[in-house]
């Protein structure tokens, strides 16, 4: 009878043993550009399976827990989605994305610009509301635009609660678009990708501009995303507080339309305004602005 118990309990131990070690598992690589092997930083990984997620770092390395079977993918705006299935989880491998067709076709040299640099934006109001950058998800600006600009600064205040302790908070994306159709599906990047690192005494997400790129007489899209590596977004998942931007409102109303990339419509700020109190919140004492010169 003892050795028949023995036997049960060493079963159990196993298969215990076993499950740790399957669920303790992850998979790691690191992600490149088909088109130039370059690695490409801060692509999207999501486990399908067991709802886990993380960025690819600033070396195109990345690291999620994982088991035989899992469905992973890896996404970015500038990049066609790619959905694996697990076969292997023993040696670091190397996922090559498929760049959109569109990407930097339509870059714009400057030839000539005016000599004064004037901001176009949202400036001081009474109206002000904050809208908090989502995780793992990306947020577009669609800005109304009836010149020749070359855009040289974007300037956007953030708020941290001051309840809370912000230690290694991550990075914010940025990139320039246009759009042939007006729509998000049909984006072109008129931008390199832009990055800042995020920390809790920052007041401002300052992103210079420094390529000779114009937006031309059309209306042109900042895509925003949030990038938390790792070890913060793993053991904060639940806790971390998002930073949240401020936009204050003047002007024409439609001249500034909000979306999360993967919604279904654009909001229109002012029906944020008509839906939310505008004394939610801390009020800010500055505005979002975006610095231009005229192309002739």
């Amino acid at each position: 009878m003892s050795k028949i118990l023995l036997t049960i309990l060493l079963t159990i131990l196993f298969i215990t043993l076993n499950n740790i070690l399957i669920y303790s598992q992850t998979f790691e690589g690191v992600v490149k550009d088909n088109l130039t092997n370059d690695k490409v930083i801060f692509i999207s990984i999501s486990n399908i399976t067991k709802d886990k997620y993380t960025f690819s770092d600033e070396n195109g390395f990345f690291s999620i827990p994982a088991s035989l079977g899992d469905t992973l993918n890896f996404s970015h705006i500038n990049y066609q989605h790619n959905n694996v299935i697990l076969s292997n989880l023993s040696d670091s491998v190397t996922i090559y994305l498929e760049p959109k067709n569109n990407l930097l076709e339509e870059v714009v040299l400057i030839n000539k610009t005016k000599k004064d640099s004037y901001k176009i934006g949202y400036k001081k109001g009474r109206k002000k509301h904050k809208i908090g950058v989502p995780i793992n998800s990306f947020l577009a600006l669609r800005i109304n635009n009836k010149k020749n600009i070359k855009i040289e600064k974007i300037e956007i205040p953030v708020f941290f609660d001051d309840k809370f302790e912000y230690d290694n908070e991550g990075f914010f994306e940025l990139q320039l678009f246009t759009s042939n159709q007006g729509v998000l599906e049909d984006l072109v990047p008129v931008s390199k990708r832009y990055y800042t690192k995020v920390h809790n005494d920052m007041e401002f997400i300052t992103f210079n501009i420094n390529e000779e790129t114009s937006i031309p007489e059309t209306d042109f899209y900042i895509i925003f995303n949030r990038v938390l590596p790792d070890d913060v977004y793993d053991g904060k998942k639940m806790f971390t507080i998002n930073p949240c931007l401020y936009f204050e409102k003047k002007g024409v109303k439609g001249d500034l339309f909000i979306k999360n990339i993967f919604a279904n419509e654009w909001v229109d700020y002012q029906d944020i305004l008509k839906k939310y109190s505008p004394t939610q919140g801390p009020s800010p004492l500055f505005s979002f602005e975006i610095t231009v010169k005229e192309v002739n």
